[in-house]
């Protein structure tokens, strides 16, 4: 039996292994039991690493989502109407106001986002579950926008340039 953990991309490959225990992120916890893999077998670590960043207050927002089968042996197609949720900054789960969800293909979607949906700064896990599929979340962070962050990044740089 082989532990095998990933970082970056949350996917695991591996020809045998083995996880028992939380797997949390922010004391959020994304996975608590055991999971094995024998002879070859993909899985999908629940969490995944990494943080996907949103702007404040920007409509029509696309965060990709990956879904897998409830053994994580397979991605997960065909997903039509998931029960998708957020958490802002800790509070209580709630619907989105947008909540778009479209299929990509193998298992991969993606979830819109709209100006009410990122109104706050600070984080966001987005939840979504399917039939027959494992629960998946997802860390966002809302800041400044892109184009605001680019402008910052100039003004710093010339500021270390005098």
């Amino acid at each position: 039996m082989n532990a095998v953990g990933g970082y970056g991309t949350g996917l695991i490959l591996a020809s045998a292994w083995s996880f028992t225990g939380t797997v949390a992120l922010h004391g959020i916890a994304y996975y608590t039991g055991e999971v094995e893999s024998e002879g070859g077998g993909v899985a999908l670590a629940l969490l995944r690493y990494g943080v996907t960043s949103l702007g404040q207050a920007q409509d029509d927002q696309t965060v990709p989502v990956s879904l897998m089968d409830s053994t994580l042996t397979e991605p997960k197609v065909g997903v039509s109407s998931p029960t998708i949720q957020t958490c802002t900054n800790g509070a209580a789960w709630a619907s989105m106001n947008d909540g778009t969800w479209a299929e990509v293909g193998h298992g991969l979607y993606t979830v819109t986002f709209d100006a009410v949906d990122t109104a706050d700064l600070g984080w966001i896990i987005l939840r979504v579950k399917a039939a027959d599929a494992a629960e998946t979340h997802v860390h966002i962070e809302v800041s400044i926008t892109p184009a605001e962050r680019r402008v910052d990044y100039i003004r710093g740089r010339a500021q270390r340039s005098r």
